[in-house]
């Protein structure tokens, strides 16, 4: 049987209820097994100081690419721990994926 997987475009900062409910998606996804996939942009990609995400991301099941474009616009800081790409990563998600959402 094929492993679901779940991915998840987050437009907005840290201080958004967006961020605490796509965390929270990503980590009820993977205690049923779904693998996740985040793709942070805008000002999704300020999201890089968020402990919580950074906890989330060292689960092997979940993967956080962020906008490079967007975090080098913002200024924001880079943790190592996720993976900086383009909107070809972020259609890459979009296709691979089972449910795509979008907090926008």
């Amino acid at each position: 049987m094929k492993k679901k997987k779940l991915g998840i475009l987050l437009f907005k900062g840290p201080e958004s209820q967006d961020t605490l409910s796509a965390i929270g998606l990503s980590s009820a996804a993977v205690k049923e097994g779904i693998e996740v996939e985040l793709f942070l942009m805008h000002e999704g990609a300020l999201n890089g100081t968020n402990e919580s995400l950074q906890e989330l991301a060292k689960d092997k099941r979940v993967k956080v690419t962020v906008c490079t474009h967007s975090a080098d616009e913002l200024h924001a800081y880079k943790y190592q721990g996720f993976k900086y790409g383009s909107q070809y990563d972020n259609a890459f998600i979009a296709n691979e994926t089972d449910r795509y959402i979008a907090f926008i």
